[in-house]
């Protein structure tokens, strides 16, 4: 019973790692925005 379970994952749980993994690209996003704006700021 453990191996079948362990071997299948839930696909809500494949969902939403892609969600968190969406979340995480736009907020490298809104860093790199951020940090050059300081930089155009700063020069």
């Amino acid at each position: 019973m453990f191996r079948t379970e362990w071997r299948r994952p839930p696909r809500p749980d494949h969902r939403a790692r892609e969600a968190v993994s969406k979340e995480f690209a736009v907020r490298c996003v809104v860093v790199r925005i951020r940090a050059l704006f300081v930089a155009v700021e700063g020069v």
